[in-house]
């Protein structure tokens, strides 16, 4: 329940922190670590990370409203129940994470979990969704947003039965 807003931080690790229900509102991070970290309900609104890595680090129901994320790799890191509205992900790395609604641009994922993930409205063109669990996603009526992704058969055929179309095996 601490304030940080505004912290400058490069170059600094962050190890095995619990820093929950904190605020860091426009704090800045660059070439920054955090690994075995506790944000749960913490405040990085407005926040800019560069060049950092997440590693096994706990971003539940973290608020990462208007922050920008350029260059980030997450691993097996919680961002479920997070808010990220008007959130910008530039060159993002994530391998074995739960994911939130996002707008993605130059992402590479491996193995993460879209379960009840809204996309509702974001363009997924060039994604590789092959190694991740998709469930229960949203998507407008029109299913746009998956145009140009790659998918496996049983992805493909999931999306296809809620557009109606009958699968044969």
């Amino acid at each position: 329940d601490d304030n940080f807003p505004d912290l400058e931080a490069a170059g600094a690790p962050f190890t095995n922190c619990f820093l929950s229900c904190c605020d860091f509102t426009g704090s800045l991070f660059t070439d920054t670590v955090f690994e075995n970290c506790d944000f749960a309900n913490t405040y990085f609104d407005g926040a800019g990370f560069t060049r950092c890595t997440f590693k096994n680090c706990k971003l539940t129901g973290a608020s990462f409203m208007e922050a920008a994320l350029e260059h980030v790799a997450m691993e097996d890191c919680t961002l479920a129940y997070g808010a990220f509205n008007r959130c910008r992900w530039w060159a993002f790395q994530a391998r074995r994470c739960d994911m939130p609604e996002m707008e993605l641009h130059y992402v590479l994922l491996d193995d993460d979990r879209f379960i009840g993930t809204s996309f509702f409205r974001t363009p997924l063109l060039g994604l590789d969704f092959t190694t991740c669990q998709l469930e229960g996603v949203a998507l407008s009526d029109t299913m746009a947003e998956i145009y140009g992704t790659k998918m496996n058969l049983y992805q493909a055929a999931a999306l296809a039965r809620r557009l109606g179309v009958i699968v044969a095996e």
